[in-house]
């Protein structure tokens, strides 16, 4: 039977359908070759003692790729394919982590110096967690040593807290993406902080911790984050970028709450404080208050005594108007009392007058026709008299 003839691109094609079917593969190998295109494409060689391999990736998509350098070992984590119109063998990497802890070493000073430029680690950015926290969020893994010391030392010092938990690894090939998604979720949240833990191990163990993905999504983090990673001894990247450290996850549960006993105990100082303020407050506002009613009991006792002399003043000086026009009311009535007086009938009877009447009691202003009856009224007396004839002026 002939063998089947293809084309170039045809074969190409051939090679890469059945290199897909190995999926993702992982090379180790020394960085013999790095070059940048455009700031945006990596072109790396690795090597080994006796063989070299090409390495294709898109720059950004890289986290760290800035602290790669030659003479670096490295795993490689991506696809094998041939390039379809040159033919080259390459490996397109998805993912590239130093390998060896010698390697992760010089990774990570290159990562440090590089952020540290940036700013990343800047303390004047740091910010403080809440005195008393109501919604945590919690990334570590699930039913890990790490989740259940935080939890119980959580529980043991305060209650009342709600727990936002997102599982995810905490090292090996997910861990990045899983621990920069839970962060993303969890910011969604109105939380008052977010606790990123795992417990301790080596250098690699704790390699996501040192990716520059999770770094700026710390970084980025809306709510305050803090980070407990390891041991007492291990300090990763995102230790550096957190608000706050804490050296276990134990210790970042001691860190963000208070113990129950030390929290009442310090209320009962406030509180004793507070009564010793309000007594010497008590104190010493009664001595004003004192010292305001001996000044407002002078100044009351002079003003009544302002007031009566005032009033006295007053007195006299109306008794002695009224005295005055009393006296001359007096000397007003005395007046017409002699006036009256000196009208009176009887009085200018007295003086020789008379008064002199017909029968019918009327006055006799003129003569009298003889005939009538007259009397006349004199000081002492009446006399009747009848008139026999008259004379005119």
């Amino acid at each position: 039977m002939q063998n089947p003839i293809f084309s170039v691109s045809e074969f190409n094609e051939m090679l890469n359908f059945h290199l897909a079917q190995l999926g993702e593969v992982v090379v180790e190998g020394e960085i013999s070759r790095i070059d940048v295109s455009r700031g945006q494409w990596l072109f790396i060689t690795i090597k080994d003692e006796y063989a070299a391999v090409d390495v294709f990736g898109v720059a950004f998509q890289l986290s760290g790729w800035r602290a790669l350098e030659e003479g670096m070992k490295v795993h490689v984590y991506g696809v094998a394919s041939i390039h379809q119109r040159s033919g080259k063998f390459s490996i397109r990497a998805e993912r590239i982590v130093p390998a060896g802890e010698g390697a992760m070493k010089i990774a990570f000073e290159r990562l440090r110096s590089q952020l540290e430029k940036e700013g990343i680690f800047d303390i004047s950015r740091k910010r403080e967690t809440p005195r008393f926290p109501q919604h945590i969020g919690l990334v570590t893994a699930k039913g890990s040593q790490a989740y259940n010391d935080f939890i119980k030392v959580l529980k043991h010092r305060m209650g009342g807290m709600h727990i936002y938990f997102s599982a995810v690894s905490v090292q090996g090939v997910d861990a990045v993406d899983a621990i920069c998604a839970a962060l993303v979720e969890l910011n969604k949240r109105d939380l008052d902080v977010i606790i990123v833990c795992r417990g301790g191990g080596s250098m690699e163990d704790l390699a996501a911790f040192n990716d520059e993905k999770v770094v700026r999504a710390i970084f980025a983090s809306r709510a305050p984050v803090m980070t407990g990673v390891g041991h007492e001894g291990d300090v990763t990247l995102a230790d550096m970028v957190a608000d706050v450290r804490a050296s276990t996850p134990s210790n970042a549960a001691e860190l963000l709450v208070q113990e129950r006993a030390a929290l009442i105990q310090e209320v009962d100082s406030y509180c004793e404080q507070l009564y010793r303020t309000i007594c010497q407050q008590i104190i010493k506002k009664s001595h004003h208050v004192e010292y305001a009613q001996t000044i407002l009991a002078h100044k009351l006792q002079q003003t009544i005594i302002h007031m009566h002399q005032t009033i006295e003043l007053f007195l006299k000086i109306s008794n002695s108007m009224y005295r005055q026009k009393i006296r001359e009311k007096m000397g007003n009535i005395e007046q017409l009392e002699r006036l009256l007086t000196s009208f009176d009938p009887a009085h200018v009877l007295k003086r020789g007058f008379t008064i002199t009447r017909n029968e019918l009691g009327q006055l006799v202003r003129s003569i009298s026709p003889a005939g009538s009856q007259l009397q006349t009224i004199v000081t002492d007396g009446t006399i009747y008299s009848h008139v026999h004839h008259t004379k005119k002026n």
